[in-house]
């Protein structure tokens, strides 16, 4: 009779399982998990829930960062986590690198126990290990599910060759989903596993997929050589200075305060650009600054003794405070201009992440 009850209480049915979580979660919560959870919550609520429940998709159960996530239909589970992936990138086109928020996503198809509300048995262990073999912004499938969904999808499936994924006693064969179609090209994961919390790896494969060059302006700028990255926010600004003091000071023969103005609005316009562009933060931007100041101050002084055709180096206390000045006033600002994109950046996504959960506050 215990024997009977018992096999009563166990429900088991075919099923396909996705699971989600976070891309470097622990480090994008150390740096700020305020903002993160609002990001995060807002993600869930326009985007992730709406697909869930437009494909028919019951959530099993959050765990933090992750989400675990049954339906009845492969090819359900399929459109819903491509039409995630490709609202998350979208989502992230204007945020900066370190404060995106990426999933990863496996699905499976296989048997599953139910528990009441939950879930348990193989089916959800391999969707797990799928899971943890995706790239940021990828998904991975096993080749039951590659099989089932195969012919319906604008998509290719790159082999990942057999794996042995943890606790699984079989080996199996994992697929790349590229989400391009069958021209993209990415690098196999048995030739180059991923990163994990390498904030570009998503968008840069994306891109290859033809979704559009403007939206991954920030990854190349940041993954450009550094020749290039000082050619453009140092050499630059240092031409466009000498010759604003050459202009206003040697030939208007006006007052240096315009110069002072100038030497200060211009390296906090290269410091807000630096951010946007690159996400890169205060420790380059004052690298940068400092390179640009001192060739600068250098700069205007070779062109004053010039001019004069007397010595390179200051002759006066009066000088030496004046070159000083300028140092540290164009290096300070482009270190502001780097907050100030830092700071409109944050107040850009709270306000988006405050409008998403009042948008979803009157459906509940």
């Amino acid at each position: 009779m215990e024997r009977r009850v018992e096999r009563e209480r166990v429900e088991r049915r075919l099923a396909a399982i996705l699971m989600a979580d976070v891309v470097g979660y622990s480090r994008l919560m150390g740096a700020d998990d305020e903002g993160t959870l609002v990001r995060l919550k807002a993600h869930r609520d326009a985007l992730v829930a709406p697909k869930i429940k437009e494909y028919r998709g019951r959530l099993v159960r959050t765990m933090g960062d992750g989400l675990l996530v049954m339906f009845t239909s492969v090819v359900d589970a399929m459109h819903c986590a491509i039409d995630v992936q490709r609202g998350m990138f979208e989502r992230n086109a204007r945020v900066p690198c370190e404060q995106q928020i990426q999933f990863r996503i496996g699905i499976n198809f296989g048997d599953i126990i139910i528990d009441g509300r939950d879930i348990h048995g193989d089916g959800v262990n391999v969707a797990a290990r799928l899971e943890a073999l995706a790239e940021p912004g990828g998904i991975c499938v096993s080749d039951r599910v590659r099989e089932d969904v195969q012919g319906k999808f604008d998509i290719a499936f790159e082999d990942a060759g057999e794996q042995h994924l943890k606790n699984i006693a079989r080996p199996m064969r994992v697929y790349r989903v590229c989400l391009g179609g069958s021209a993209a090209r990415v690098t196999s994961l048995v030739d180059k596993p991923s990163i994990p919390g390498f904030p570009g790896a998503g968008k840069n494969r994306q891109a290859l997929d033809g979704s559009g060059h403007d939206k991954v302006d920030k990854t190349a700028a940041r993954q450009s050589t550094p020749l290039r990255l000082f050619a453009t926010y140092t050499v630059m600004p240092v031409i466009m200075l000498l010759l604003a003091h050459y202009v206003l000071v040697m030939k208007l023969d006006l007052d240096s305060v315009f110069l002072r103005v100038f030497s200060l609005l211009l390296p906090t316009l290269v410091g807000f650009v630096l951010f946007r562009r690159t996400g890169y933060g205060l420790g380059v931007a004052f690298l940068l600054g400092a390179s640009a100041a001192v060739m600068s101050v250098l700069g205007m002084l070779a062109i004053v003794r010039f001019v004069d055709s007397s010595t390179l180096i200051p002759s006066t206390p009066f000088e030496w405070q004046e070159a000083a000045e300028y140092v540290v006033g164009i290096t300070l600002a482009t270190m502001v201009g780097s907050v100030l994109a830092r700071a409109s950046d944050s107040a850009m996504s709270a306000v988006r992440g405050r409008r998403a959960a009042a948008g979803r506050r009157p459906q509940q």
